[in-house]
């Protein structure tokens, strides 16, 4: 079960690999590691979205998903190195990002 409480991008993600693998618990190590990965790519989206008009800026905003998707192929749980769960987290940040981060 995707535990309660937690930030709209780690819910996302974690929800999204109950999604792929079909379980939806994810073990001790799994959720950490969600946590620690949601960490680095809320910095990186909050460093990126201090460029001004980031969202009407493609290269900028084709940059951020190329480093979630190297951070996803970074952790060392292989559910986060599906291309599917890869696509709809680049998607699902990107949303959430400009709700948050938006100037």
């Amino acid at each position: 079960m995707v535990k309660r409480g937690l930030s709209p991008f780690t819910s996302s993600l974690a929800a999204e690999i109950a999604r792929i693998t079909g379980d939806e618990s994810i073990d001790e190590a799994t959720h950490d590691e969600v946590i620690a990965v949601t960490k680095d790519l809320v910095t990186m989206l909050d460093e990126a979205t201090t460029i001004v008009d980031f969202f009407k800026k493609v290269d900028e905003i084709k940059n951020d998903r190329k480093q979630i998707k190297r951070t996803l192929l970074n952790a060392s749980n292989d559910t986060l190195h599906d291309s599917g769960l890869r696509n709809a987290v680049m998607d699902r940040f990107m949303e959430l990002a400009q709700v948050k981060f938006k100037q």
